[in-house]
């Protein structure tokens, strides 16, 4: 009788471990998914910052393209005289 009892006994604990386990990775799984919604919108704040940057970086570079190919055809289309005038000018800054 001792000997049923005991095993009895050890079958109860490992069932509450069980339970008590369970519980604690449903716990776990619920709150990961509150704290998804959260690092969602400060990662959307995070990547439309950077959108906002990117798109700065990319309207200074298209400004510095259009002065360089500017600056490339008036040194094409400029004559002699200009173009000592425009070194100067580059020698004097």
């Amino acid at each position: 009788m001792k000997k049923l009892l005991i095993i009895v006994l050890i079958l109860q604990i490992i069932i509450c471990l069980f339970l008590l386990f369970s519980v604690i990775v449903t716990q776990g799984k619920q709150n990961a998914g509150t704290t998804t919604v959260q690092d969602t919108v400060i990662n959307r704040v995070r990547i439309d910052s950077i959108h906002i940057l990117i798109t700065k970086q990319e309207s200074i570079i298209n400004r510095i393209n259009i002065k360089e190919k500017y600056e490339i055809e008036k040194a094409i289309n400029s004559n002699d005289s200009d173009v000592v005038k425009l070194f100067k000018e580059l020698v004097a800054e």
